[in-house]
């Protein structure tokens, strides 16, 4: 089983796991869109959206935006195993 729980299973790279759950199907692909950056230059708060497909999976933030993109893919991965 390629997804479980990802709360129980200890995953920290979710970016890689919903990478690995979309390429078991061929006809999904995965994109992370910037969807909001706010805050001070020095301090800035950005929102990361990943569409499955043109389908908005998840949203997350984050000071960066690698950190945004794993946020929005766990919440994607939350979505897709329940």
């Amino acid at each position: 089983p390629l997804l479980m729980n990802p709360e129980s299973t200890g995953i920290t790279d979710y970016k890689t796991k919903l990478q690995e759950y979309a390429q078991s199907d061929v006809r999904k692909s995965v994109k992370y869109v910037l969807l909001n950056e706010k805050g001070p230059s020095n301090k800035p708060l950005f929102e990361m959206g990943v569409y499955l497909d043109d389908v908005l999976l998840g949203v997350g933030t984050g000071t960066n935006k690698k950190q945004a993109e794993q946020n929005a893919a766990r919440k994607a991965l939350e979505i897709l195993v329940k």
